[in-house]
């Protein structure tokens, strides 16, 4: 029987993977309605949901007056390298980097998720009349870590830096603005390069914080010295690249001061080393952990590990691929050959939540159209759509990088046998993943990971446009193309979102993106860490209300 049970579990991981490679290049046929199929998706049962629960950002509440607050917190980065401190350097943007600068420089903006964003953060009020100039009153008497006051001419500078480094990744958010205007030292208009709905977002995002401009003339050599200059609630008072960051409260913070005097965010490669920290108190919370130590930490009453989605997990075709690829009927069979709860446990476990429904669109992205259930996982119909397709028995190669992508490949690959497709999985580094599916590429299938937040237009943008590098499905149909034009265009809001109604009918309907399961992303935090603010869009973490209660953690893993 344990045989068995070993034997399905692999199966199911091999056919989620499988799944996921083909649905994302096969539809030219929307505007027609050819060969679109006459399946009738069907909804499934009910997935398993979260504890934080589903479009909902996890906000911590703050420490009760009077508790015993520990003055120092040590905090293990998120897996990747904290290697430079500024925006405008691409290695400067990164998930932990942008814990880092939400810490230590403030937007204009903040965007924490919920109906009440933006928050104002250095702007005080804004005003838009046409969605392209926006007149923004900044706040008054706010000082960098420098000395230097905060004015209308450091968002100019903000603004004329990240042009001039558009590697960085500050240059992503700040090209959409073709100017700023001075109008007096605490008056901006900002003008973007064409009328835009998205600007609030701009405006908010992460990557978007206000430099000093008295600190780069001061330092213009140092990157780290001019580009981790802000004006937020903590300074950075030592740095090792890809080592750590110390950070000390900034006591002449113009706004509320954190619980926290210091932080120390480290950088800790080896997933078993993380662990044992955890266990002998040098660290008290830590970002991305192997999932068989979250279910360890889990199970130890002296830790609490928080969880909320995180990134939509995808297969995806080749739209520019062979005539199989092209084949809406091979598509089909893919389709409902794939069990997706299945996949998400092998894949993830616990740690995965197997996708509500049948729409690529993510759970916090405005504009997003309820009511496309899933594919029903059915072999008879699979087998039936299979037969009618151009399929003739090649190999199909599916290519995967990351160690959950290859357990869910794995398992697509054996789903998808039993009725009779070959597919052979191709593990990568995620680099050499990365280049080997930028626009234009002309591989087959593949199973890939998804970010979408709370920009409508940046995830079409930057994942459903044509020539754009992240596009890795090539999607670039004449009728879909056209409606990707007039959204990105369009400012009356009921107007925006009928096309994005259309657009994710087009992709559900095409079968373009199928979805697999999100990411549950587990935070193990020892008992009393509290005052965070989780998101499912994982460069929306904020710590700036972190504290411990030491009352209630246990007396070894107290200082």
């Amino acid at each position: 029987m344990k045989k068995n049970k070993t034997l399905r579990l692999i199966a199911i991981v091999i056919t989620l993977a499988l799944c996921m490679s083909f649905v994302a290049a096969c539809g030219n046929n929307a505007t027609t309605g050819t060969e679109t199929g006459t399946d009738t998706p069907t909804t499934p049962t009910t997935p398993p949901t979260v504890d934080a629960g589903q479009d909902a950002p996890m906000e911590m509440a703050a420490p009760e007056e009077g508790a015993n607050l520990a003055d120092h917190i040590n905090i293990i980065n998120d897996a990747t390298d904290i290697t430079v401190l500024n925006i405008n350097i691409p290695a400067g943007a990164t998930a932990s980097t942008s814990q880092i600068y939400d810490l230590i420089q403030d937007r204009l903006m903040a965007n924490r998720g919920g109906d009440n964003w933006p928050e104002p953060l250095l702007a005080l009020d804004w005003s838009s009349e046409d969605a392209q100039t926006i007149r923004v009153n900044l706040r008054q008497g706010v000082y960098f870590h420098n000395g230097a006051p905060f004015t209308a001419d450091d968002v100019a500078f903000t603004v004329e830096i990240s042009h001039a480094n558009p590697g960085g990744t500050a240059f992503a958010r700040w090209r959409e603005v073709e100017r700023v205007d001075v109008i007096d030292d605490y008056t901006v208009d900002i003008v973007l390069v064409a009328p835009n709905l998205d600007w609030r977002y701009i405006l908010s995002h992460w990557a978007t914080p206000i430099l000093s401009r008295q600190a780069y003339l001061d330092n213009p050599n140092d990157p780290v010295a001019w580009g981790s200059v802000g004006t937020g609630p903590y300074r950075v008072t030592g740095f090792s690249t890809a080592n750590f960051v110390n950070l000390e409260r900034n006591e002449d913070y113009w706004g509320p001061l954190p619980p926290t005097r210091s932080l120390t965010f480290w950088t800790i490669p080896e997933m078993a080393t993380r662990t044992v920290m955890m266990q002998n108190g040098q660290a008290q919370v830590s970002f991305t952990m192997d999932p068989s130590d979250l279910d360890l930490l889990e199970a130890d009453p002296n830790f609490t590990v928080f969880r909320h989605e995180g990134w939509l997990f995808t297969i995806s075709f080749n739209f520019m691929g062979d005539e199989i690829q092209q084949c809406p009927y091979f598509r089909r069979a893919v389709a409902h050959a794939l069990n997706v709860d299945d996949i998400a446990m092998v894949a993830n476990g616990q740690w995965a939540m197997p996708t509500p429904d049948g729409n690529i669109w993510g759970l916090i992205t405005p504009y997003r159209l309820e009511g496309l259930p899933r594919r029903e996982h059915d072999i008879a119909l699979a087998v039936d759509y299979l037969e009618r397709s151009v399929y003739d028995g090649r190999t199909v190669d599916m290519r995967v990088a990351g160690d959950a992508a290859v357990r869910a490949a794995e398992l697509v690959q054996m789903q998808l046998a039993t009725i009779g497709v070959d597919i052979n999985v191709i593990v990568m580094d995620v680099p050499s993943w990365v280049e080997a599916h930028a626009w234009g590429h002309e591989l087959e299938t593949w199973l890939f990971s998804v970010a979408a937040g709370p920009s409508a237009i940046g995830y079409v943008s930057g994942i459903l446009a044509p020539g754009i590098g992240t596009n890795r499905s090539n999607i670039n149909d004449p009728y879909f193309t056209d409606l990707i034009e007039r959204f990105l265009a369009e400012t009356d809001e009921a107007a925006a979102r009928e096309l994005a109604h259309a657009m994710q009918r087009w992709l559900y309907d095409d079968l373009i993106i199928i979805p697999l399961w999100y990411l549950i992303n587990g935070i193990p935090a020892v008992n009393g860490i509290g005052g965070m603010h989780l998101w499912g869009n994982m460069f929306t973490y904020s710590l700036r209300g972190i504290y411990w209660d030491l009352d209630q953690a246990a007396d070894n893993l107290r200082p």
